[in-house]
């Protein structure tokens, strides 16, 4: 497998991965881990693995990873995780999260990759609610211009990912 199809892979089984994880531990951030450590695991050994049973190769490494893990956290950490994590009632609601963040995730990829200037507004003004006073500063341009591209920017979200976003 090429390293180019690596971040194809990634989209197309990030969601199996981590439910899979989530599964067995029952814990969201313990499922992120295993998630990041077995696909840094497969960028090692991409050369190695037939293309056609990559799927296969993550489910079994994350089985594998998720079981060892299991076992090392103590049956105490286990509760305390669960009460840390009160608010997640039951499985979809974490495949939920899951799925919503990792909608993010690659809407902001894109996002980034389609047009920077976009991203950054975006990001400062609706995720980090900075003033438009101070971004439009920020980057040399009058707030009437950087309205314009946030509202292309927003047009650019809708078309591209407007489906999905409804679905969530």
């Amino acid at each position: 497998m090429q390293l180019e199809r690596i971040e194809i892979v990634y989209e197309k089984y990030y969601l199996r991965v981590m439910k899979a994880a989530y599964g067995i531990l029952h814990d969201y951030h313990l499922s992120q881990d295993i998630c990041q450590e077995v696909f840094i695991q497969l960028v090692r050994v991409h050369d190695h693995i037939d293309e056609d049973m990559v799927g296969a190769w993550l489910m079994v490494n994350t089985r594998r990873k998720s079981i060892d893990m299991y076992r090392k956290v103590t049956p105490e950490q286990r509760n305390s995780s669960l009460e840390n994590h009160i608010d997640i009632h039951d499985r979809e609601n974490v495949e939920k999260k899951v799925e919503i963040k990792d909608f993010e995730e690659r809407l902001f990829r894109r996002l980034e990759k389609h047009n920077p200037d976009w991203y950054t507004i975006v990001m400062r003004l609706v995720i980090n609610n900075e003033k438009p006073e101070d971004v439009a500063r920020d980057l040399g341009i009058n707030l009437p211009y950087l309205r314009t591209k946030l509202h292309r920017a927003r047009t650019w979200i809708r078309e591209n990912f407007g489906e999905y976003y409804r679905e969530l």
